[in-house]
């Protein structure tokens, strides 16, 4: 009998859309390691990926994109983001565009990495 293979969870952190880059960068991390072991990796991981995904110097986020920016990492919806800061849907999308042009950053988890590193979010705030 062939050994029984018990599901593994993977988690992909991808620096490029081309799919050469992809596969040649990938990394693993074991989540059986202890808990504190595991989350110093990851953070090493997030500054890693955080550095070579965002511009150097972004331009400064106005009050109201970073209002947007910690609800978008929190894994609202563009219409939950409205209805939370009484704005309007196209006022979201439009904050979330000027928000992906200054920061370099064109990805949900991306986004949240970001807001996790630079202190905006806690990782109990992620759904």
């Amino acid at each position: 009998d062939p050994p029984s293979l018990s599901p593994k969870k993977m988690i992909i952190l991808v620096e490029s859309e081309n799919e050469i880059n992809t596969f040649a960068a990938y990394r693993t991390l074991s989540v059986d390691l202890p808990e504190s072991t595991l989350i110093e990796k990851l953070e090493n991981l997030f500054t890693t990926f955080l550095s070579r995904t965002t511009k150097r110097n972004p331009e400064e986020l106005s009050a109201r994109e970073i209002d947007v920016l910690k609800l978008v990492a929190r894994g609202y919806l563009n219409k939950e983001i409205a209805d939370a800061l009484a704005i309007s849907l196209h006022t979201v999308i439009s904050h979330r565009k000027n928000i992906t042009r200054k920061l370099g950053i064109k990805t949900v988890p991306g986004l949240t990495l970001y807001a996790l590193m630079n202190g905006l979010i806690s990782s109990s705030d992620i759904q």
